[in-house]
Parts: structure tokens; sequence; C-alpha cells
């Protein structure tokens, strides 16, 4: 297999999208930020009764709320990104680097038809399932890009 017809070939839903922290949008930043150091994560999808109403990031944390303590005590609604871009799980993998790459986003939310999550995708994701479908590609790579043998070895 190529990494284009993994690429192209790949629907968002064979990924692993089970690594997301979701939140209410009325729960205060100051938990918002306690969970995703808890639980290691940079994104934290925001709902509203299960809908996807926003994302809230590292990259918010960092414009909005670094060196403004008055705001931990707010909705994590006040300060997250409104109506992020989504994919859905029948989307190609193709699709959702061209989003990322474009928007530059690490995340994207996973929704169904009814925009309900069905996990986040990030780009560690798209790299463990790459690496894991190329391995034969992966493992025969040089140790440093461009390396070229001076020799040729063989038996």
């Amino acid at each position: 297999m190529s990494i284009g017809s993994a690429i192209r070939g790949t629907c968002i839903g064979h990924l692993d999208l089970t690594e997301f922290l979701a939140v209410d949008e009325s729960a205060p930043v100051r938990e918002v930020l306690e969970a995703m150091r808890d639980q290691n994560r940079t994104t934290t999808l925001v709902l509203r009764e299960q809908e996807l109403r926003g994302i809230f990031t590292e990259r918010d944390v960092l414009r909005k709320v670094a060196l403004r303590g008055e705001v931990l005590d707010r909705a994590v609604g006040e300060l997250m990104t409104p109506s992020p871009v989504v994919v859905r799980a029948d989307d190609t993998l193709l699709r959702a680097i061209r989003c990322m790459n474009e928007g530059h986003f690490r995340d994207l939310p996973v929704v169904d038809e009814t925009g309900r999550v069905l996990g986040n995708l990030t780009d560690n994701a798209i790299v463990r399932h790459l690496a894991d479908h190329l391995q034969a590609e992966v493992l025969n790579l040089p140790p440093e890009p461009g390396q070229v043998p001076a020799t040729e070895e063989g038996a």
C-alpha cells in the first residue's frame, strides 16, 4: 500500500477517535483546565446537550486565559472557539488532512449526520495510523532524511 492510497482510501471512522475530552459549555474554565491537565489533552470539545457547540484548545488558553486569572471562573462557552470545522466518520483521511492543513488545526471533531460527537481526530492519530499501515515503508527509512548509502550492500 502506498501512502497516497492509505490517505485517499481510508475513512476517518477507521482511525482511533477515542482520545477526547468533552465538557458542557457551562463548565468553568478552571475545571476544564484541570481536566485537560489530568487527562493530558490539548483540546476539549464543548457541548450543549450532546451537540458540539465549540472547541477549546491550548491556543485558546494562551490567547484568552493565560495571565488573566479573572476568567478562570467563567463558563468555557464564553472562551471557546464556536462552530469548529468538523468532519464525518465517512469522510476520507485526505479530506481531514486538507482541513487540518488549511486551518492550521491539530484536532478535528468527528460528528455524525445529526451533529453528535463521535470522537476527535488528532494529528497523532493520523501519524499512528499511517505508521501502522505502512510499516515496511516506515521501518525502512534511513535514520536521516536524504541519506543515500555510499556503497551497495548485499551478499
